[in-house]
């Protein structure tokens, strides 16, 4: 759910709608297995610069492929809430923004 629908907003989404963005986004996944990074890449577009911001994330931070994956995950889900199929970066950052803050510090 984009911020500006919740922020000052008249009313918050309700259950029925949250599920209803929940049960789309399931579909838009597919399969619910955990995929790992080639798998991920072939059944999900990802945007130039979300590559390229997930990639600065790992040099920057020395991060593994276990990390990576799982913060390209997040941002696979991020985007299917949101009605898209591709990763955008801006899905890709709010994915990153959820590593420990320790990670983003150094």
């Amino acid at each position: 759910v984009p911020p500006n629908a919740l922020v000052g907003a008249e009313s918050a989404p309700t259950s029925a709608a949250a599920r209803e963005l929940v049960v789309a986004a399931r579909q838009r996944l597919g399969s619910t297995e955990r995929l790992e990074l080639d798998e991920l890449l072939a059944r999900h577009a990802l945007a130039r610069e979300a590559r390229e911001l997930l990639e600065a994330f790992g040099e920057r931070l020395a991060s593994g492929a276990r990390t990576l994956v799982r913060s390209l995950r997040v941002a696979r889900t991020i985007a299917a809430l949101e009605g898209r199929d591709e990763i955008d970066e801006r899905a890709m950052a709010e994915a990153l923004s959820y590593r420990p803050t320790a990670e983003l510090a150094s």
